[in-house]
């Protein structure tokens, strides 16, 4: 008791003595106090999302008409930034299973792809600058993943791919699982290594009929990484990010594939995407192709068609899923509402 009351009475005199103590005693209470305000909620961010791009207009960039190169509704690059900020988050979280009523994505991306297209350019398996064989192995190997993983759409650009897996059905009233039971780390490792092996098969296809010999140093890999979520407007938005990155990556890829043969790429490649396509018209380098301006996306409809009764033989209609490719920009598909169609069955 004695050494309590000491203490306290050494405390007292500290502060008596000490003024500055009460000072930084009492700004630490007004940073408490002043708190800032709680960080926006995924679902608030999405929301945001999307009104953004119905009401917002394309950028204006003299001399870029539409038909040169497709401008989406515009969208600062700092809300671009907090939206994959968001949703980086949500795919860092560490859990073991997704429930069945979450949607799901997942996110592929080739490993050290710069350096491995470099030596394939080079070898001659791929042109330099765009490849039109490399787009179309992985426009390939994106609607490969859909099928295995039965996702609703898919987006690919460059050397990354995303497939977005709708929530699971509800049968007789029970919420039904995922497939692998939504073990996360089952879903990132069959997917990556599909993809993986997809890659490469495709590859070495690719090789022989160029009468290239495949070597075990140009062999592929892919990553990947999952995020779940409560609605699938929020799942979108992945897509709608990928997509949006596409719209930067896409030009100054083609600034840079242009290096070495243009005079002036060098330079313009730390310039603004706005600065890089008005080069790129000046050197009668727009439109560019489609994948690499835009990327390639996907959705999976249903059609009626005719089949086999297999017990009477008879032609009979029948609904068939197929993948369909959704031509134009992702971004200005979502401004229309046209991200997703409404499934109409038409006869085929």
């Amino acid at each position: 008791m004695r050494i309590n009351l000491q203490n306290a009475a050494l405390g007292a005199i500290a502060l008596a003595a000490c003024p500055a103590i009460m000072l930084v005693l009492k700004q630490r209470r007004v940073r408490r106090e002043a708190k800032p305000a709680k960080a926006e909620t995924l679902l608030q961010l999405t929301k945001e999302l999307f009104e953004l791009l119905r009401t917002r207009k394309p950028k204006h960039i003299q001399g870029i008409p539409s038909d040169l190169h497709e401008l989406p509704p515009f969208l600062p690059k700092a809300f671009w930034s907090k939206i994959g900020d968001a949703l980086r988050s949500q795919e860092s979280q560490l859990v073991e299973k997704v429930p069945g009523e979450r949607f799901i994505t997942l996110r592929l991306d080739g490993s050290g792809f710069s350096k491995l297209t470099r030596r394939l350019s080079d070898l001659g398996v791929f042109d330099h600058g765009y490849s039109d064989d490399f787009a179309q192995i992985m426009r390939d190997c994106c609607t490969s993943l859909m099928s295995k993983t039965n996702a609703k759409c898919a987006y690919t650009q460059s050397d990354e791919m995303t497939v977005v897996m709708a929530a699971a059905n509800v049968i007789r009233g029970e919420q039904q699982c995922h497939m692998n039971g939504g073990r996360v780390l089952k879903l990132c490792t069959h997917a990556a290594a599909h993809i993986t092996a997809l890659f490469n098969f495709k590859l070495q296809a690719l090789c022989a009929a160029k009468g290239i010999r495949m070597e075990e140093s140009l062999l592929a890999s892919f990553d990947c990484r999952l995020g779940h979520f409560a609605s699938l407007d929020e799942a979108m938005a992945v897509v709608l990010w990928r997509a949006a990155d596409c719209g930067v990556n896409g030009v100054s890829d083609a600034v840079y594939k242009a290096k070495g043969k243009l005079a002036g790429a060098k330079k313009i490649m730390v310039k603004s995407t706005d600065d890089k396509l008005q080069w790129l018209a000046a050197n009668q380098l727009l439109p560019l192709k489609p994948h690499q301006a835009k990327g390639s996306f996907f959705v999976k409809s249903r059609r009626l068609s005719q089949g086999v009764n297999p017990k009477t033989g008879e032609n009979v209609p029948c609904i068939r899923s197929l993948i369909a490719e959704v031509p134009g920009n992702v971004l200005r598909l979502a401004a229309e509402g046209m991200l997703l169609p409404v499934e109409e069955v038409a006869e085929n």
